[in-house]
């Protein structure tokens, strides 16, 4: 902070109003002795790379300090002051409402007292994988059985033609005739479907823990939001890369030209890329184990070397560059140091 001027109480205390008003956080300190001797106020520019600045606005200030964009300038103050409390206030609510989710986690609170979003999609999932599972010819997969809701939650409806000697062909409607169709729920609901026992658990342990801390720290609202833009990206990345390529890229990415993919994999993998990318911005909301590390690492690395089938890598890696962008970008605009505006 630099000292910009003394002046007399009702003047110095106007000038700190026109600088805040014109975007320079300045304060206003009386002087503080009592009695005759009381002499005149101080006003301070709180940032350095301001006072050059603050100077010009002195300048015209003591030419005429009566003009009408001076004397206006104390209701535009007091806007900006309330907005900065308001703001603080805010951030201070936030800060407490993710004290508070790890306090409840450490306590055993239920998942759903702290965290109803996280325990509602996982309480869907399941009874999705419930629908899902149980077909002849694969008890345990979910692809094998084709149940209505099912058909109901593809990112595109198919139908099945017959051809002669018993052969059929699966059509695919495309995504624009779908959503054209007012069917808008498709591109995010390929989420809740999972092939199998070890796809939903894995899925569903990080919405218990990554995912619950998230929520509690930015609020359900936010948090859904962020899920459901996460998904819906990322599927809709996925389906037009499986539909157009339809052919594996440079051994990697397994394009199957097909619609039918699903699992909250894109969002798992977001929630980790949110976590490394605030890491990254300078302020890690947890302390990710090497366990878990590892097992995301390995879970990409596994699916890109062409050991499981049909993954749909492209929505991982999506959620993944979507996770990430916005951990970091939320962690520098936390770490901007706070411009004080009172006076």
């Amino acid at each position: 902070m630099r000292l910009l001027v003394e002046l007399p109480p009702d003047r110095a205390a106007r000038l700190t109003d026109v600088l805040v008003a014109s975007g320079v956080p300045a304060q206003f300190r009386p002087d503080e002795s009592v009695g005759p001797g009381a002499g005149d106020a101080a006003v301070w520019v709180v940032e350095e790379d301001d006072l050059e600045t603050a100077q010009r606005t002195l300048a015209a200030f003591l030419d005429d300090p009566d003009a009408d964009r001076f004397v206006a300038a104390s209701a535009e103050a007091d806007r900006l002051r309330a907005a900065a409390e308001k703001e603080r206030k805010a951030a201070a609510k936030r800060f407490r409402r993710g004290r508070d989710t790890f306090r409840d986690a450490a306590s055993g609170a239920p998942l759903w007292k702290r965290a109803p979003v996280c325990a509602g999609l996982i309480a869907v999932c399941c009874l999705v994988a419930a629908f899902g599972w149980g077909g002849t010819d694969d008890p345990w997969s979910l692809w094998s059985r084709q149940e209505p809701l099912i058909h109901w939650l593809w990112i595109t409806e198919n139908s099945v033609v017959p051809l002669r000697q018993g052969w059929v062909r699966i059509e695919f409607d495309t995504l624009g005739e779908t959503l054209a169709r007012g069917e808008l729920w498709r591109p995010f609901t390929p989420a809740l479907l999972h092939a199998n026992p070890i796809h939903l658990a894995f899925n569903m342990s990080w919405l218990v823990g990554l995912g619950a801390i998230l929520e509690g720290r930015f609020g359900w609202w936010r948090f859904l939001l962020g899920v459901l833009a996460v998904a819906g990206l990322s599927n809709v990345a996925e389906y037009y890369a499986d539909m157009r390529f339809g052919l594996p890229v440079l051994g990697l990415f397994d394009f199957q030209e097909s619609p039918r993919f699903g699992g909250f994999s894109g969002v798992a993998v977001a929630l980790f890329g949110f976590e490394v990318g605030r890491k990254r911005g300078g302020r890690p909301l947890t302390t990710l184990s090497t366990n878990s590390t590892f097992f995301m690492l390995a879970f990409l690395v596994l699916c890109l070397s062409g050991s499981i089938i049909a993954v749909a890598n492209v929505a991982h890696f999506s959620g993944l560059a979507l996770g990430f962008g916005a951990g970091f970008i939320s962690a520098k605009r936390e770490g901007r140091p706070h411009r004080s505006l009172t006076s």
